[in-house]
């Protein structure tokens, strides 16, 4: 066990405990607060304690120690800014190269243990898929051990070592510490145009002394998220994660193409990065007449599914017919107006999106995407 504690700098006989357990439940506390003078207000009673035995500490340090923690200054305190830090590194494709790469070689320890991953992120270069498809295992596997979702100890485990990793790679590659990352962050909340309605607080939400916040920020805000230019606004804004961040992140996705490569069309292109950006689920692309194992696992669990399509075919017909049997959402994108137009008049719940060069992919897919989260949160236009 471990325990987060006020202390007199490095000095561990003089401390108080505010929190003892494991470090993943410390973590999912501290994570809510954004520095330690935040830690300390919230545990002012013991901040009390604190200051009345060890007067000369003044308000003290707020660090982890307990088993397992040998260093003088304990276990690294995750904030708000180690969330807001490790959620802009999984979406650094050079970065989860690089740090894949380097678990592959073998010379290092593993940050991710799974090859499958690591090799769809070096070789396929699958990175915001892969890496996604990693976090949602982890969550999985978490709540099947504590029945928490959003993640316990392996997330939190593993949070910790990417971050670490990142601490590396940006020294080598000059990039933005944590510090840096989270200064940038506020900087777009000040400027955003996202607006928070307060609310007054119900009795029953005064916070006990040794529970999370976490449970407590929907109650207290009521969040009014206007999606406009630039174009991913909605989904790289402040409040994003923690009012949107756990909707459809268990949940599949599949992208099918008729295209004969698919890396190789831009347009294709377009309609994967912009989902790989709005969608938290795991996403699975593939060509519809080379399906294998793993896309038709992924085809017959997904949630929704993106068709874009240069031709008819029966391939597409048979797919189209499966998909709304599985009560699947489908999106039919394609440059073909007749063909739009006849699987719309079949299908009368096929969302069609016709690419006629005039608006971007990319903003159809995003319109799309911003609606389907305002209506899972209650939100409508």
């Amino acid at each position: 066990m471990v325990y987060l504690s006020i202390v007199n700098g490095r000095n561990q006989n003089e401390l108080v405990k505010l929190y003892e357990g494991e470090i993943y439940e410390i973590d999912r506390l501290t994570i809510n607060f954004i520095s330690s003078d935040d830690i300390r207000k919230r545990y002012k009673a013991k901040l009390a304690e604190f200051k009345k035995k060890y007067p000369h500490a003044a308000d003290g340090a707020v660090r982890i120690y307990g088993d397992g923690v040998y260093s003088e200054n304990g276990q690294r305190v995750l904030y708000k800014k180690h969330k807001v830090a490790f959620n802009h590194i999984i979406k650094d494709k050079h970065f989860l190269r690089w740090t894949s790469e380097r678990d592959l070689s073998g010379r290092y320890g593993r940050v991710i243990k799974d090859v499958y991953i690591l090799r769809g992120i070096t070789q396929f270069h699958r990175e915001i898929t892969r890496i996604n498809q990693y976090i949602k295992e982890l969550k999985r596997k978490d709540k099947e051990d504590t029945g928490l979702t959003g993640g316990s100890k392996r997330y939190y485990l593993f949070m910790r070592a990417l971050l670490n990793r990142y601490e590396e790679y940006r020294k080598i590659y000059h990039k933005p510490s944590i510090d840096e990352i989270w200064k940038e962050h506020l900087r777009k909340l000040d400027s955003s145009k996202t607006k928070l309605v307060k609310k007054p607080i119900k009795p029953s939400s005064i916070i006990k002394e040794d529970v999370s916040l976490e449970e407590y920020d929907h109650e207290e805000f009521d969040i009014k998220l206007e999606y406009e230019e630039p174009l991913y606004e909605f989904f790289t804004g402040d409040y994003f994660e923690q009012y949107y961040g756990n909707i459809f992140v268990d949940d599949e996705l599949v992208i099918l193409t008729d295209t004969p490569k698919i890396e190789n069309n831009q347009r294709v292109a377009s309609i994967i990065n912009a989902t790989e950006i709005c969608y938290n689920g795991i996403i699975t692309i593939g060509n519809m007449k080379r399906i294998n194992a793993e896309i038709n696992d992924s085809f017959n669990q997904a949630q929704i599914i993106i068709f874009y399509v240069e031709n008819d075919s029966q391939h597409l017909e048979l797919l189209l017919a499966i998909a709304k049997v599985n009560h699947a959402k489908i999106l039919l994108v394609t440059n073909d107006l007749e063909l739009l137009q006849k699987y719309q008049k079949r299908y009368k719940n096929i969302i069609p999106l016709f690419d006629n060069g005039e608006v971007k992919l990319e903003k159809m897919i995003a319109d799309f995407f911003a609606e389907e989260y305002r209506q899972a949160r209650g939100y409508h236009k």
